[in-house]
């Protein structure tokens, strides 16, 4: 289990959602970087009983992810592009056309 982010060449950033430049040198060539862990920094429920959360990416950017229902601040959560979030599991979507890309890699 784990999510695709984007490193800059340059400086190292990374980033999710993938950038055209780095915002942080203005820099156009990255590499991807597997990241399988993140921590519960808020939680919010919608409407509709959805429960999503903002996760900071271990030594990555904060993502807005599905976390599970008993989900709580300063949990560690895994990180998945894969539906169906199990209760320490955070859901990260991300574009079809990149998880085909993604699946094609393996």
């Amino acid at each position: 289990m784990s999510i695709t982010t984007q490193s800059c060449i340059k400086c190292r950033t990374l980033h999710f959602p993938f950038r055209l430049l780095c915002p942080a040198c203005g820099y156009d060539e990255f590499t991807t970087v597997e990241k399988n862990v993140g921590m519960v920094e808020q939680v919010s429920v919608l409407n509709d009983g959805t429960v999503i959360g903002s996760v900071r990416v271990d030594e990555g950017p904060r993502i807005v992810a599905r976390v599970g229902p008993h989900a709580t601040v300063g949990a560690r959560v895994l990180l998945t592009h894969s539906p169906g979030t199990a209760p320490d599991e955070a859901y990260v979507p991300i574009a079809e056309t990149r998880q085909h890309e993604n699946e094609r890699r393996k």
